[in-house]
């Protein structure tokens, strides 16, 4: 009998510590539990109007009118989450932005993405420049991509950078169709 009450206290413990961790994945790290944070649509329906003014067409070419403007916008993504949600919106905007019709900067723009992703220490850092040439990288571009992942040392950007080398190169849309 004594037996069975000690495993079960053990077990009680146990339950109880493993309640009280933190989940190493949580990507609200702000917050003491997942529902204390706010998912990003709720966040972003909450400061619409923020949002909208950082990502005026204005505000956005400002961003790429020279390298030292993409610069000090690129320089606000840190590691662990801890990028402020505007900034990581504009420069998303921003990426979006120089690929539409008639909008100028994506040489620029593409240029100090890989500039960064290279210099980018943190594997997360690394990774998000990385995903923003995703989008408007250029087919130039692609190798670099692949030197940088390799640069790393790490295997999760390393298969990242090849994804996304893939895609830019159009190697991606071959070996889908099969060709």
């Amino acid at each position: 009998m004594k037996k069975i009450f000690i495993v079960a206290v053990l077990a009680a413990m146990t339950c109880f510590a493993a309640g009280k961790k933190k989940d190493a994945y949580d990507i609200k790290p702000g917050a003491a539990k997942a529902s204390d944070a706010p998912a990003a649509e709720k966040w972003q329906a909450q400061n619409r109007a923020k949002l909208a003014e950082a990502t005026k067409d204005e505000v956005l070419a400002a961003f790429v009118k020279d390298a030292a403007s993409a610069s000090a916008l690129l320089a606000e993504v840190k590691t662990g989450f801890q990028t402020n949600p505007v900034k990581a919106f504009q420069i998303a905007a921003v990426t979006q932005y120089v690929m539409l019709p008639g909008k100028e900067g994506r040489a620029l723009w593409t240029d100090q993405l890989l500039m960064f992703a290279e210099k980018a220490e943190q594997p997360d850092v690394k990774m998000f420049y990385i995903d923003q040439l995703r989008w408007c990288g250029l087919k130039a571009q692609a190798g670099k991509v692949v030197e940088i992942g390799k640069a790393s040392g790490k295997k999760c950007v390393q298969e990242f950078a090849e994804q996304v080398a893939t895609e830019l190169s159009g190697e991606a849309m071959s070996k889908m169709l099969g060709k």
